[in-house]
């Protein structure tokens, strides 16, 4: 047997990066303002120019980021658990009452 064959194989770059999480090369835009910052609010009747509240007037877009906490917080209002978010979800209606024949 030759000192070249060996039963593993050397790791190559490729290998080495693939546990490591991959960044991206410049933080990406917040599509809700399109980068701006500022989004037009009509609340009250009256349209207004407001912080943007999915990226906090950043305009740069903030991953799980949840715009409405500020507001319900103000109310005196809990979070919604993980998955939770407008409308009815399932399991939210009442069953039936079971028919007997």
């Amino acid at each position: 047997m030759s000192p070249d064959d060996t039963d593993a194989e050397a790791p190559t770059p490729q290998d080495e990066d693939a546990g490591a999480p991959e960044e991206p090369a410049e933080p990406l835009a917040c599509s809700a303002c399109r980068g701006t910052g500022k989004v037009i609010s009509n609340l009250g009747g009256t349209p207004s120019e407001i912080d943007c509240p999915w990226c906090d007037g950043s305009g740069v877009s903030i991953p799980e980021h949840d715009a409405q906490a500020a507001r319900r917080a103000e109310r005196g209002e809990q979070s919604e658990p993980e998955g939770g978010g407008g409308g009815e979800a399932q399991g939210d209606e009442p069953e039936p009452p079971d028919q007997v024949a």
